[in-house]
């Protein structure tokens, strides 16, 4: 019996101490993709979408829910303006949705992580000279809790400001952005980073299996 339960936990340590999964670093460039590209599941790391934060206050319960993602979808936008230039901080297209390139707190750009993100950047960008937009970028835990808040200094016409979280460890499950009601409603987002590491394929099923064996083993030698 002593026997097996020191097998058991050798080889609980050899899955614990295992090959470790490397965080994975990501972009999302809207230039990347053509013209009105849906970006909703582009990356199998990441869900974007769309969220109403005024219809609801209850992020990221209603993740993909307010508005209908497949309605109102996040999408690659050729964003320029009629003064010259484009409200973009890389190329020519920014996350847009609906053939509108700003992002009020109505449309945010919203985030789930499918492996738990260690850290998220996007950049925005101001579009006028008579209000300043303010960035604002919000990370969650997996199950919802609020982490961590940053907001980008006032930003006029094509001014750029990114927005960066970093967390000691991997717990960012979601995160979402978009221009802060204290400023211009119009800012843009665009070239979205993030880090995040893979869940271990098979070790919760492997762990559970050993329990049940040592349990099954007790029984029998009593």
């Amino acid at each position: 019996m002593i026997r097996f339960r020191l097998l058991v936990f050798g080889f609980a340590i050899a899955i614990v101490g295992g090959p470790s999964f490397a965080a994975d670093s990501f972009v999302i460039e809207p230039d990347d993709y053509a013209d009105g590209t849906v970006l909703n599941d582009v990356n199998p790391r990441v869900k974007l979408r769309i969220f109403d934060g005024v219809l609801s206050t209850s992020f990221p319960t209603d993740f993909g829910v307010f508005p209908d993602p497949g309605i109102i979808a996040v999408t690659a936008l050729t964003n320029d303006s009629v003064l010259g230039g484009y409200y973009t901080s890389t190329g020519t297209k920014s996350f847009g949705h609906y053939l509108i390139g700003f992002t009020p707190e109505s449309r945010q750009i919203a985030m789930q992580f499918m492996g738990a993100a260690s850290s998220v950047s996007v950049d925005v960008i101001g579009r006028s000279d008579l209000s300043s937009a303010i960035g604002t970028l919000e990370v969650f835990s997996p199950n919802g809790t609020l982490l961590e808040t940053v907001f980008s200094p006032p930003l006029g016409r094509q001014q750029v400001a990114t927005l960066s979280i970093s967390r000691p460890i991997a717990d960012i499950g979601y995160a979402r952005a978009f221009s802060s009601p204290q400023g211009s409603l119009f800012g843009s987002f665009d070239y979205l980073r993030f880090t995040s590491v893979p869940e271990p394929p098979g070790v919760s099923l492997m762990a559970f299996g050993l329990f049940v064996c040592a349990r099954r083993r007790e029984r029998v030698d009593l």
